[in-house]
């Protein structure tokens, strides 16, 4: 519905399970968008690699439709709703005509306006089983709660650094 989306794969991210081989500037159509925000075991920093390639992604398809007139453009609003209902699974109540109303409330949402960030982890662990599992933080989670609820990311960020889980530069994510 959107003709692709651009992503930056570093040269030392570049792999074969995912079909993008090739370092640099990519346009990802859908199944290559999926092998992009899949993967983790090939990246350097697995799953939290995969977190950031994930927020890259949704970075630069807010990128797009927020560039490209996709909102205000009612012909190609409605086949990127209709592609996206058709793609989640979600309340019974959120069908395109509300997700169009969303849509539109973004028109004014600039691309500086979003801060990607992480939920704060403390401690790395493993289940009875043996999985690896990564707990949360939960005082610092609670103060990003906090701050997403009343809108002031800003304040968090103040307390707990800027690389308090933000989402790296597009040139630095794999």
């Amino acid at each position: 519905a959107l003709g692709g989306v651009e992503v930056y794969v570093p040269p030392t991210t570049a792999e074969d399970k995912t079909g993008l081989v090739q370092a640099g500037r990519q346009v990802l159509n859908g199944e290559q968008a999926l092998r992009y925000v899949r993967t983790r075991y090939s990246l350097p920093d697995g799953d939290f690699g995969r977190i950031d390639r994930q927020q890259n992604f949704i970075r630069s398809l807010m990128n797009k439709l927020l560039g490209g007139g996709t909102l205000n453009n009612p012909f190609t609003l409605t086949p990127v709703l209709n592609a996206i209902v058709g793609s989640l699974t979600v309340d019974d109540s959120l069908d395109t005509g509300e997700m169009r109303s969303l849509a539109l409330s973004l028109r004014g949402l600039g691309r500086d306006d979003v801060t990607f960030v992480t939920a704060p982890f403390g401690a790395f662990d493993s289940t009875s089983s043996g999985a690896s599992i990564v707990r949360l933080d939960e005082a610092q989670s609670q103060d990003l709660w906090t701050a997403v609820a009343e809108d002031d990311i800003d304040s968090y960020l103040s307390v707990y650094g800027e690389g308090a889980g933000r989402l790296p530069a597009p040139k630095d994510i794999g």
